[in-house]
């Protein structure tokens, strides 16, 4: 409507109108423009504390949860790797972290087998995350095995612990592959690899 109006006067000699036009279209722009910087202001001042007190928030939490995996303390730093899991979600190290506590807590919850697949699909999402890295591809299906093995799932805890040794060659997995394979009766193939075991 204003295009065509403005079209229209451009053609016409009446220059005061085509002035009066123009700020018109002017204002509006600048009105328009304006709106858009005041609200873009306002989702900055009202989200940006959110931000910074989630960040602070996550190195509070990380700080704590720390502080009690070192300790050796898994049960009591589930609270605080919860909250953080939800805080970032995406978070890959947070991610693991929080699957190792489930695994390492005390086998005594009630809610243990639960965590335990919580555990693996957190783990599971780790792997994808980091295809291609060797080092941290070993550590995650070695504690992938783990979960499995505590739930009683041989053939998958199997697996994981074969891929952690492709990974990257390491005692641990090639241990409990023999451990595995002893259990499940598959005892000539246990003992070739406990033969590459050293002493």
């Amino acid at each position: 409507m204003i295009l065509k109006t403005y079209i229209t006067l451009l053609h016409s000699s009446n220059k005061n109108k085509l002035i009066r036009l123009r700020l018109s279209v002017c204002k509006q722009f600048h009105c328009s423009l304006l709106r858009f910087i005041k609200a873009a202001l306002l989702s900055v001042i009202l989200f940006f504390p959110v931000f910074v007190f989630c960040d602070d928030q996550f190195t509070n939490l990380s700080i704590e949860a720390r502080k009690l995996t070192d300790q050796g303390r898994y049960s009591e730093s589930l609270t605080y790797l919860k909250k953080m899991n939800v805080l970032r979600p995406y978070d890959e190290p947070t991610s693991f972290r929080y699957a190792t506590s489930l695994i390492y807590q005390e086998k005594e919850n009630i809610n243990y087998k639960k965590d335990l697949t919580i555990a693996i699909k957190l783990l599971t999402r780790s792997i994808t995350l980091l295809d291609g890295d060797p080092e941290s591809l070993t550590i995650r299906f070695f504690y992938l095995g783990l979960a499995y093995w505590y739930l009683d799932k041989s053939d998958e805890a199997l697996s994981a612990f074969r891929q952690s040794f492709r990974a990257k060659a390491n005692l641990a997995s090639q241990y409990n592959i023999s451990i595995i394979l002893r259990e499940t009766g598959k005892i000539p193939e246990a003992q070739l690899i406990e033969k590459r075991l050293p002493d």
